[in-house]
């Protein structure tokens, strides 16, 4: 857990380095997997404002729970494109700033580079501003070049929405995010989202052989099982 002070609130962020899968699932039969950018914000009534952002998940093949003969049987109810880049999400403090957040620091570069797209595209920042307003939290892949880790963008860097949560942690689907981004139609907000494919490719073990031998601009998919269990697939 990193503690500091930020817009003059103290703020306690938590991660994790070099965990295995019993750190995140003991045997308690607790799940900690939320401990993965999470970030509390003490309030002027000295309660703690809570701030999720994607809880951890693993490669298929890669740890128990994940390995094909666990998921095999599962039904894959969305796919989307592994973006890669820096996580991002945004925290409006006490005194009205909206700050922009890596996974563990409001002051890294990531987060300088989300902060100064929030400030200059209306946009995202109309958008950011209404999911706090209502308790949603947006997260979203900072990518480009300047933030390069694998895949080269073209552009120095942008914000590219992956999902949409609740306060209780549920995430909102891909289809309702989408109505939410049309904005009744009036003033949709012209925000990138990651792109989904579509249910021909909806199969597991497709999805295993394609990565063998795909050669696109990708780096792999993200799967989200009906039980709502989430998965990667990275291509060779």
């Amino acid at each position: 857990v990193a503690e500091r002070f930020i817009e003059g609130q103290k703020v306690e962020i938590y991660d994790y380095r070099l965990a295995s899968i019993s750190d995140f699932f003991p045997e308690d039969g607790s799940n900690w997997t939320e401990l993965r950018g999470l970030c509390f914000v003490e309030k002027p009534d000295g309660t703690w404002k809570r701030n999720l952002l994607m809880q951890k998940f693993f490669n298929i093949n890669q740890t128990k729970g994940w390995m094909e003969a666990d998921v095999k049987d599962k039904k894959i109810v969305g796919l989307a494109d592994k973006c890669d880049g820096s996580i991002i999400s945004f925290v409006k403090f006490s005194n009205g700033v909206v700050r922009a957040k890596s996974k563990t620091s409001f002051d890294s570069d990531q987060a300088k580079m989300a902060q100064e797209v929030y400030d200059t595209n209306e946009d995202i920042k109309t958008f950011v501003n209404w999911t706090l307003s209502f308790q949603l939290t947006a997260i979203f892949e900072l990518v480009g070049f300047e933030n390069c880790i694998v895949l080269n963008y073209k552009e120095p860097y942008k914000l590219i929405l992956l999902q949409i949560r609740k306060k209780d942690g549920e995430y909102i689907n891909h289809s309702d995010t989408i109505d939410i981004l049309n904005n009744d139609g009036i003033n949709p907000w012209n925000i990138e989202t990651a792109e989904q494919f579509p249910v021909s490719m909806m199969n597991l073990y497709d999805l295993l052989a394609r990565k063998e031998l795909d050669q696109s601009e990708i780096e792999g998919w993200v799967v989200t099982f009906e039980d709502r269990q989430m998965a990667k697939i990275k291509t060779n």
